[in-house]
């Protein structure tokens, strides 16, 4: 009588308290986008981003979170970026005080989560770049 008892015990809990408990995993990993913090390796409010992937001659650091919701976040941060000047090689790095918001979540089937896929920079003062803004674009990886 008492297997019985525990047997069904454990068949209650397997049927209702574990898909329960998977199902808010899933949820909250779903509420909350990812960002890829150097061109690879994703996070939720990363300290530090490499936003020039290919050279590595733009990366926005000492970020400060304000908000990081479901569909943006946003902060304030530092922005290094290489003049280029007269070429990469030989350029120097320049710091911008830098607004910084996170956009466009999509689901990344090859990591199985939401990520943000777009970068906004807003230069209040001083900017690497014409304008004072830049977006850049950070599509879902497709391997995992």
């Amino acid at each position: 009588m008492r297997v019985r008892v525990l047997i069904g015990a454990l068949v209650l809990a397997l049927v209702y308290v574990v898909p329960g408990m998977a199902n808010g995993i899933r949820r909250s990993s779903a509420a909350t986008p990812l960002f890829p913090t150097d061109c690879q390796h994703l996070a939720r409010r990363p300290p530090a981003i490499l936003i020039a992937c290919g050279d590595g001659n733009n990366r926005m650091e000492r970020i400060r979170w304000k908000h990081w919701g479901s569909n943006r976040a946003s902060g304030v941060g530092v922005d290094y970026a290489n003049d280029c000047k007269p070429y990469c090689a030989a350029g120097h790095f320049h710091r911008f005080q830098a607004r910084i918001t996170l956009e466009r979540p999509r689901y990344c089937a090859a990591h199985r989560v939401r990520q943000f896929t777009r970068l906004v920079l807003y230069f209040p003062r001083g900017t690497p770049v014409s304008g004072r803004s830049m977006r850049v674009s950070f599509p879902c990886p497709t391997h995992g």
